[in-house]
């Protein structure tokens, strides 16, 4: 209320992070659809996850991927997470990586995050998926929901 121009800015942060991220990850990421958020959320498309076979497989693939991602990003500077969600609900959310914006952020330190973010992404689908064979069995040691 006493700062209207730290809400204009973060709505153009958070513009300027959701295009330069959609750029980088394209074909193999979603990202969250509302452009004025200052939360995203990059997802595995679902066509890139049906390559593996079942509902298991796909949510090991996407954890493994967004998990070392997360982690690259931190060896670079960049903090992202990838939230475990603890719910009574009988379908938890997809494993996602956030990436929070603020108003503080800086068009060229964004632009930065988002290539290393772009990048590590990328590259980690690409090595995570090569190791997934295609429609295999469900992969062991995946922890149940509880029913």
């Amino acid at each position: 209320k006493n700062e209207p121009e730290l809400f204009t800015k973060l709505r153009d942060n958070a513009k300027l992070a959701h295009e330069a991220l959609s750029k980088g990850v394209q074909g193999v990421f979603g990202i969250s659809k509302a452009d004025v958020s200052p939360i995203l959320h990059v997802r595995l498309l679902p066509e890139v996850v049906a390559r593996v076979g079942s509902e298991e497989n796909q949510r090991a693939l996407q954890r493994k991927v967004c998990d070392t991602v997360m982690q690259k990003c931190l060896a670079k500077g960049v903090a992202i997470c990838s939230p475990r969600y603890k719910t009574h609900q009988t379908l938890e959310p997809l494993p996602s990586l956030r990436v929070s914006v603020t108003a503080i952020h800086s068009p060229k330190d964004l632009e930065a995050a988002c290539k290393v973010i772009a990048t590590e992404a990328m590259a980690t689908a690409k090595e995570v998926l090569a190791t997934f064979p295609v429609d295999a069995a469900p992969v062991s040691g995946l922890r149940q929901r509880k029913q």
